[in-house]
């Protein structure tokens, strides 16, 4: 493999990632050959994870199996750790009593799972074991989904389904800390499914993102775009059409793994982005840092305030609605070849 840049940079972080990668081998070759208990929630189960760090798609791709099952009429159980949180507590979540808990407790993500779960229930706790036995009194699901868990491995699974980034697919080739991977690339043979997101933010084909995947890789493999759902105010009363952002004048801001990637959405929706601030990943909103895009706003003359769904769930809600032309773009994922691997592989586990 040809060196870079990068690779120069992180030359001495190497041992690190070659130890990091020995005990993560380690570690697996324990689960492997029964060395560490696996246990069994009484409800079949899906993982969705990933390999490497950064956004990969999880959180929209929860989102979306959720829906497809709540679409069979069946129950669903979210276990997610809840990233960046400020408790311990185990929280049960759902569209009614979302709005009565801080955004701090809960963090950002088990909060755009909790508003678009139509029939289930969120769980925020990092021991997804005791997470699962709070589903079963609270809702007797049909199935549990683990958010984030491929490296989860004390509950065994039906389905694992692991997320890779079209834009980086193979998270630089290199363990942490001198790339981005959570476990040598050997490890994805766990995987049941692959699921390729962000085809549409890369500039790579399909057919070469194809070639890439499936010559090293032999599970059935689903390939999908990140796409705009559509745009809603503040509060979330007022639904906008994508077109309404046509020649707008925005002030953007994003605290996610990729903010350059909702400019570049805006932009490509034909927003006019007069000013943009990035800020960390799961990054909670202060009032001022708000009052600062306000002015920033007055300078530019904009129309509006414009945020992605993880941020808006990082703001108080008090501030949140106090905020005149905030406004939150949706994101979803679409499938743009290979749903019937996606069937074909839930009807053989008896999930469909």
């Amino acid at each position: 493999m040809p060196f870079s840049k990068s690779d120069f940079i992180s030359l001495p972080l190497w041992p690190l990632s070659a130890l990091f990668g020995g005990m993560m081998e380690i570690r697996n070759f324990y689960f492997d050959h029964g060395l560490l208990p696996v246990i069994r929630l009484p409800r079949p189960v899906i993982c969705v994870g990933n390999i490497s760090v950064g956004g990969t798609g999880k959180t929209p791709l929860v989102r979306f199996l959720a829906r497809y099952f709540n679409g069979s009429n069946k129950k669903v159980a979210i276990l997610t750790r809840g990233y960046g949180r400020k408790s311990g507590q185990t929280l049960c979540l759902d569209r009614i009593n979302l709005e009565r808990t801080a955004p701090v407790l809960t963090g950002d993500e088990p909060r755009i799972l909790a508003r678009h779960l139509e029939n289930g229930v969120v769980i925020v706790d990092a021991n997804r074991l005791r997470g699962s036995k709070m589903a079963m009194r609270q809702l007797q699901p049909d199935l549990f989904i683990l958010d984030d868990a491929f490296q989860h491995r004390q509950i065994d699974r039906d389905v694992n389904i692991v997320t890779l980034d079209a834009t980086d697919l193979w998270g630089r080739k290199r363990l942490l800390p001198a790339g981005k991977l959570r476990e040598p690339l050997t490890q994805l043979r766990r995987a049941d499914l692959i699921w390729v997101t962000r085809l549409n933010q890369t500039q790579r084909s399909l057919a070469e993102i194809r070639e890439d995947v499936e010559k090293k890789l032999q599970q059935p493999v689903i390939y999908s775009n990140y796409s705009p759902a559509g745009i809603v105010d503040a509060n979330r009363t007022k639904r906008l059409p994508l077109a309404a952002l046509t020649g707008k004048k925005v002030i953007a801001f994003a605290g996610i793994a990729k903010p350059k990637s909702f400019q570049h959405t805006l932009e490509m929706l034909a927003a006019n982005v007069v000013f943009f601030r990035s800020f960390n990943d799961h990054h909670f909103f202060k009032r001022k840092e708000l009052e600062q895009l306000l002015a920033q706003k007055e300078r530019y003359q904009a129309d509006w305030l414009i945020t992605t769904e993880k941020d808006a769930e990082r703001i108080d809600p008090v501030i949140r609605a106090q905020l005149r032309n905030l406004h939150i773009l949706e994101i979803e994922i679409k499938i743009v070849t290979g749903e019937k691997n996606l069937k074909k592989i839930f009807d053989s586990k008896g999930l469909i």
